[in-house]
Order: C-alpha cells, then sequence, then structure tokens
C-alpha cells in the first residue's frame, strides 16, 4: 500500500446545520450483512444535516476539492438512521432514511473434509474448519469404530482404523459446556493387499470388438496407464496389479495400447465402441465377463462393455500351450508344474522379475509354485506358465 492514499473507506459524510457548524468524519464497511453497508459515528454536538460524499481514494484529506460526487443536503430528524442511495444516483440523486436493524449472527458451521474410503492400518488425519463461531469455541473430533453403538473422543484429530468396516467420524464445536455445532461423516475401512488380480473373460461375438488389436487395461491414475494383459485359455486376460503403485484400483478394458490405437479414422475414441465401462474403488482381486452394453445409438455412453462379476477359473489349474506335439509341454495341477518330455534338456524357470527360480537338465520335472505368472525355458522352446 502506498503511503498518503486510501484504499478504505472512500465513501465520507460531512454533517452541518448545528455545533459544530461543520465536521468530517469516516465511514467503515459493516461486517457481516448481505448488502455493503457504510457506518460512521455522528460527531459530538448538535447537527440537522448531513451530506455523503464519495471522495478519491489516492487523496488523504477530506474536502470539497476532494470528492467525486455527492448526495445533495439532507435532513436527519433524529429517528431514522440509515440512508440508501438509489441505484446510479450518486450526483445529487434519490435515497431514502429507514431505521437500521442490523443482519442476524451467521450460526456456526463445520466444514468436515474426509475421504469415503480408508485402509486398515494407516494414521488419518480429520480436517475441519470453524465458522461463524467466537474465539472461545475448539473443534472435539469422535470417532465410531464398525460394531460399536457409541462413539469415542480422540486425543487429536488423528486415529488409525484397526479393523474392515464402517467408520463414523463426529465433529463438534464447543464453547465451554454448549454444542454449537456438529457434523458427520462415514467411511469404510478395507484392508489393503499386496496385490489385486483382474481377469477378463472376452467371449467370441462381441460388437465391435477386435481382440487381436491387443486387450489392454487402461488403469488411472497410473503412469503408463495402459498395461498389456497376459493372456489366459478361455479367452481369460488378466494383469496383477501392485497395490503399492496404485490403489484402489480404476480401471477400463480396452482393445488396444492407447486411445489414438481405438478411435476410428475421422472419430473420436468415444465411437470406437471398443472399450468397457468404468470399473472404480476395486480393493480386491476379481474376475469379470465382458457383455455389449445397450448398444443404442446416440445413447451417451450405453454402448459400453458391461463388465459382469463373474467365478474365477479354476485356481491351481493351467495347461501348457502346445509346441508341435501331441501332448503339452507341461501341466499345473493345484500350482504344481509338472514337465515329462521324451528325453532330457536344460529346464530353466524365471519369474516376471527376470530372477531365477529353478534350474535343472533333466526329462522329468516337478515344482511346488506360487501364484503369478513366470517364464518357462523348456530346452530351445520359451513359453508363460500362469499360476492361479
Amino acid at each position: 500500500m502506498q503511503t498518503g492514499k486510501r484504499l478504505e473507506p472512500v465513501l465520507q459524510p460531512i454533517f452541518f446545520g448545528g455545533s459544530p457548524v461543520v465536521a468530517w468524519t469516516d465511514m467503515k464497511v459493516v461486517a457481516g450483512e448481505e448488502t455493503v453497508l457504510y457506518v460512521t459515528t455522528a460527531p459530538a454536538g448538535t447537527w440537522t444535516n448531513v451530506i455523503f460524499c464519495r471522495m478519491n481514494p489516492e487523496t488523504t484529506e477530506n474536502n470539497w476539492s476532494n470528492k467525486w460526487n455527492q448526495t445533495s443536503d439532507l435532513e436527519y430528524d433524529g429517528t431514522n438512521n440509515l440512508y440508501t442511495i438509489a441505484e446510479e444516483a450518486w450526483e445529487k440523486g434519490d435515497g431514502s432514511w429507514s431505521q437500521y436493524i442490523p443482519s442476524a449472527p451467521a450460526d456456526p458451521e463445520i466444514t468436515l473434509t474426509f475421504a469415503d474410503m480408508i485402509i486398515v492400518g494407516q494414521s488419518y488425519t480429520i480436517d475441519a474448519i470453524l465458522t461463524d463461531a467466537p474465539a472461545t469455541a475448539i473443534l472435539q473430533y469422535s470417532v465410531k469404530e464398525p460394531g460399536s453403538g457409541s462413539y469415542s473422543v480422540l486425543e487429536g484429530n488423528t486415529f488409525t482404523p484397526n479393523a474392515e468396516g464402517t467408520y463414523s467420524i463426529k465433529v463438534e464445536a464447543i464453547d465451554g459446556s454448549d454444542v454449537l455445532a456438529s457434523v458427520e461423516k462415514h467411511t469404510t475401512a478395507v484392508v489393503k493387499p499386496e496385490e489385486i488380480t483382474i481377469k477378463v473373460q472376452i467371449p467370441e461375438g462381441l460388437s465391435s470388438w477386435d481382440a487381436s488389436a491387443g486387450v489392454y487395461f487402461y488403469v488411472w491414475p497410473l503412469d503408463p496407464a495402459f498395461v498389456s494383459t497376459s493372456l489366459e485359455s478361455d479367452n481369460w486376460y488378466s494383469y496383477t496389479f501392485n497395490t503399492d503403485d496404485i490403489f484402489p484400483l480404476n480401471f477400463i478394458v480396452v482393445n488396444g495400447a492407447s486411445w489414438e490405437a481405438i478411435t476410428p479414422e475421422g472419430g473420436t475414441a468415444s465411437d470406437s465402441r471398443r472399450q468397457s465401462v468404468d470399473m472404480v474403488n476395486i480393493v480386491a482381486s476379481g474376475c469379470y465377463v465382458m457383455a455389449n452394453g445397450s448398444e443404442i445409438e446416440g445413447d451417451g455412453n450405453s454402448w459400453k462393455k458391461v463388465l459382469n462379476p463373474a467365478e474365477c477359473p479354476d485356481p491351481g489349474t493351467s495347461t501348457g500351450l502346445l509346441q508341435n506335439r501331441q501332448e503339452p509341454l507341461f501341466t499345473i495341477e493345484n500350482r504344481v508344474l509338472n514337465i515329462e518330455l521324451e528325453e532330457a534338456v536344460m529346464i530353466r524357470i524365471y519369474n516376471l522379475g527376470g530372477q531365477m527360480v529353478d534350474t535343472q537338465f533333466t526329462n522329468r520335472y516337478s515344482r511346488l509354485l506360487g501364484q503369478g505368472t513366470y517364464i518357462l525355458h523348456i530346452g530351445d522352446t520359451a513359453t508363460k506358465a500362469i499360476v492361479f
């Protein structure tokens, strides 16, 4: 702010017609009113008239040379104390006197911000803001745990959920023994797994769908957002997400590795009909079967493929790909990998991280594997094994 200038207030009255004969006073904005009001204290003495002036804010002195415009000479009757100037009538225009009645003070209000979903074992801060309350008021935070019939007052505004279920959070504004305001919020606590495996079966014959373009999960806010799925038997496609990278999981199944890949020439991605509906806040592994949407032309996103929850393939069962043989290269039963060959070859097993799990030179191999995806090198052939 520059010295020698006044930014507020710029509305000044001059009182006259009494003793003292003429007196300027300052006016200030009245807080808490819906319309802009200015207030001043009349000078000591007696007076019968007043003029309200808008002053040049670039100046510091109240005088006639520094005014922009003014009301006409107004008479004060000693009762009405609110003068309302008509719109755009500053230059000696119309106005009216009335009795000023202060607006009722606003009720105290608490604004509570908290997530709809929380994770068991993590600490959370309850953010709340109190407005229109006396300075002596404080906020008190309470939590009701799943299955509990009552709230427990917290020492501060943080807590850690220790079990799954619905938690109720309450924040109260307290002044002495009075509760001025109260607000509640419900949130769901979930256990965060180490991984989430999503499997989607895409039946043959879906409209506008060509699996040869590749089946991908578009995941947000993961970067990169497009992840390539693994093809399993019976047109099941899967991907395992590390929950340290994303949790909860939001995904769409798309028929391509990018939005450009599924955009028809001259159209937009929304024209392609090669994506599923949005799947949001997924907190556990699951399996889905894709189906057509309602397929109504011009009906928004009704054409998007539906993902119906389904039973997952039998755990622990998989079959190796045929490699110009009458028999598969391997089988997996109850998570046990079995390889039977006519002649001994070098067998090497790697996980997806490139780490070697085992290596042997044999024609009969058996090993219990954990759930996951493995790369098998059997002689001079490389193939993939998925253990459910």
